[in-house]
């Protein structure tokens, strides 16, 4: 495990292309867990997290998820991986992926990293925006996986997604990237409000994956004081008549 990082605000977010590829490893798997239903008040399902379950960060672009998530690994000694950084990889730019493949195309290959991800453990996954808001992938990954909403307001959003040259991403350009960027949260954030929500307004990289870590570290200690019966991973014994 590394060292302390210095704490600093969640700047600019990377595009997949200026991210590392060693981050990315998705494919060490091991048997998925199946759901038994337990809960905790921490609103997460207790009954089939793996040892070192997957951390899921998923909310609008903008609000630090790939920043955070690196941040959340090394707090955790946990592999970080990005679910665009590996779409990138398989197919290319995903400019070039909606221009000449389409949008259905993009989504299917966001479903294909998230079936892969699946049995994974180990892991803080950064999603694209709108990956966990589809019903197979928040299943794939959220079963098993604890999931964090990070949010941001609407001058932070585009402040961190502004690039270096002023411009800013295709879906909220245009002659009123607020209102854009405000239409778009109204009809998002519902959806993101049914996982554990994190406020990044002001706050370090540092700070929130400090925040989640602590979230992640109760949830299992939740998890292990569980009668055995209850753990997915723990299977109850076998029991013979005599």
């Amino acid at each position: 495990m590394t060292g302390a990082q210095p704490d600093e605000q969640v700047p600019r977010e990377q595009s997949p292309r200026e991210q590392s590829p060693r981050e990315q490893s998705p494919r060490e798997q091991s048997p998925r867990e199946r759901s038994t239903g337990a809960a905790s008040d921490r609103g997460f399902d207790l009954g089939n997290l793996a040892d070192r379950p997957n951390v899921i960060l998923t909310g609008f672009m903008g609000t630090g998820k790939s920043t955070v998530g690196r941040a959340l690994a090394r707090v955790l000694d946990y592999d970080f991986v990005d679910t665009d950084v590996l779409i990138e990889h398989d197919h290319g730019p995903i400019p070039h992926i909606f221009a000449t493949e389409g949008e259905a195309a993009f989504r299917r290959y966001e479903q294909e990293v998230a079936s892969a991800l699946s049995s994974s453990t180990g892991k803080v996954i950064a999603t694209g925006g709108r990956l966990m808001l589809d019903p197979h992938n928040a299943d794939a990954l959220g079963t098993g996986g604890l999931v964090f909403a990070l949010t941001a307001s609407v001058e932070e959003i585009l402040r961190r997604v502004r690039s270096d040259d002023g411009s800013l991403r295709p879906l909220i350009a245009g002659d009123d990237p607020p209102g854009r960027v405000r239409a778009l949260l109204a009809e998002r954030t519902p959806l993101y409000a049914r996982f554990t929500t994190i406020d990044t307004n002001g706050r370090s990289a540092n700070t929130i994956a400090r925040d989640i870590a602590g979230r992640v570290r109760g949830a299992l200690a939740d998890h292990r004081a569980l009668p055995d019966r209850t753990r997915s991973n723990n299977p109850p014994s076998e029991h013979h008549d005599d």
